[in-house]
């Protein structure tokens, strides 16, 4: 795993891995990062997910690029998995309730 420290970003010890703050600071990263995976929202209100993707396949083909999205089309679908994506995760906004009652009782037990 490669890892990349501030301005980028902060180290997310939970998931041995790290959280980049803005999709500018993330397509920033990329030039200077190799990622071994990258997980990416599909629409994003500075960058669209597809341009983090298809820039990060540009730098390092072999970046297995994970697409989420609340937002899920078929032709979206289509389109990442034509163009490399190692997944596409369509999520409901039921999972977006579930994974915000889980927060709550991590932090509760904390």
């Amino acid at each position: 795993m490669r890892y990349a420290y501030p301005p980028y970003g902060h180290l997310n010890f939970a998931t041995i891995g790290i959280s980049i703050l803005s999709p500018e600071l993330a397509i920033e990263a990329l030039e200077r990062i190799r990622f071994d995976v990258i997980l990416t929202d599909l629409r994003m209100e500075e960058v669209d997910g597809m341009a983090v993707f298809r820039r990060a396949k540009e730098l390092d083909p072999e970046t297995a690029v994970v697409l989420i999205t609340g937002f899920a089309t078929l032709d979206s679908a289509v389109e990442a998995m034509k163009a490399g994506a190692f997944h596409y995760i369509a999520i409901s906004p039921s999972l977006f309730a579930w994974m915000r009652f889980g927060k709550s009782c991590e932090m509760r037990s904390n």
